[in-house]
């Protein structure tokens, strides 16, 4: 029985020093990617940082132009002051002391402009708009008309009286024509109006009322109150 050389053994060590290798060179790479975007993230924030603090405003540089702004303002002195170029040349000798200027007697236009008046920003009061109706106003008092709509509508012979009582006759005609072929209602006898409740509904004077008959079960439904002051049933 032969033994193993030791070129046998080779090539298995030669393999796992490959694998090392390449192992070490895979976290090498792996390194220096991370400490590439390390880098590279720090040279961002710099510039970032840089670039806003180039664009913030200095309070102490404002407040100096504000100051120098104040002290650039008219002083009010409107006397004109004399110009040196004006003035004749002559040479003057030092014994000779020399001629005082008169004082000027003031003249109107060295007086101090009056100010204008002062226009008054103050716009008078408007009057308030009317307000938008939103429901039937103080409705338990107009208990009568509602009830004389409501009894008019139900106690009417054909379409024609209770469309006279109805809320847009043109747009419901066609419809309470349909429904009225198709449902045919008995008479019925008229007893009283009951509850009367206003209904909130912006831009319209609107009101939920009861009708209560003796030979049927009541009806609420829902009104409507004109211009003109007169109610209509909303059918």
């Amino acid at each position: 029985m032969t033994n193993p050389s030791i070129a046998d053994n080779d090539p298995p060590r030669r393999s796992r020093a490959r694998r090392r290798e390449a192992m070490v060179n895979a976290i090498a790479t792996v390194l220096g990617c991370m400490a590439l975007v390390v880098m590279i993230a720090t040279v961002v924030r710099v510039v970032m940082v840089k670039l806003w603090e180039s664009a913030r405003v200095n309070p102490d540089y404002v407040q100096s132009v504000y100051d120098n702004d104040l002290d650039r303002r008219w002083s009010g002195n409107t006397t004109a002051q004399p110009s040196l170029l004006n003035e004749p040349s002559q040479e003057q000798s030092p014994d000779k002391p020399l001629p005082q200027a008169e004082p000027a007697s003031p003249s109107a236009d060295d007086t101090i402009p009056a100010k204008p008046p002062l226009v008054s920003n103050v716009k008078p009061p408007v009057p308030p708009l009317p307000s938008a109706p939103s429901a039937i106003q103080n409705i338990e008092s107009k208990r009568l008309k509602i009830e004389g709509a409501v009894r008019g509508f139900f106690e009417a012979a054909d379409l024609d009286q209770k469309l006279a009582f109805a809320r847009d006759p043109q747009r419901v005609r066609s419809l309470m024509e349909n429904y009225y072929l198709t449902h045919p209602q008995d008479p019925l006898e008229w007893k009283n109006l009951g509850w009367v409740l206003p209904v909130e509904e912006p831009g319209f004077r609107l009101g939920y009322a009861q009708a209560v008959f003796a030979n049927a079960e009541p009806v609420s439904l829902n009104i409507e109150e004109l211009e003109d002051g007169t109610f209509r049933v909303d059918w």
